[in-house]
């Protein structure tokens, strides 16, 4: 913390020796202990709050994807895998025709 209080001396140093204004930096770095704790804790707590949101929305994702332990989907996915199946078998086919066409 003293090498970047330094820092900003020597920063607002130059500035004044330039003529320029320099910005006010005191919320980011005040001065005042309980100022750097109430500064510590909004930070915190804003982390807090960001990490709670990504959690939810996780949640929020993987409810739309049913788990692999739900029985009453299993006829449904049987079903589906053997349309996909008959899909995948008539592409192939379709593609060998074609295949067969161009040589």
């Amino acid at each position: 913390m003293t090498v970047f209080g330094q820092w900003l001396q020597d920063w607002r140093e130059a500035c004044e020796y330039a003529n320029e204004c320099s910005p006010d930096l005191s919320l980011i770095y005040p001065r005042e202990p309980v100022a750097v704790l109430i500064v510590i804790g909004l930070v915190c707590f804003g982390l807090w709050l960001w990490n709670e949101r990504e959690i939810a929305r996780s949640r929020a994702v993987m409810d739309q994807y049913p788990s692999g332990s739900e029985s009453e989907d299993a006829p449904n996915r049987e079903k589906q895998l053997e349309e996909l199946s008959k899909i995948l078998k008539q592409t192939r086919a379709l593609n060998e025709s074609r295949l067969k066409d161009v040589a």
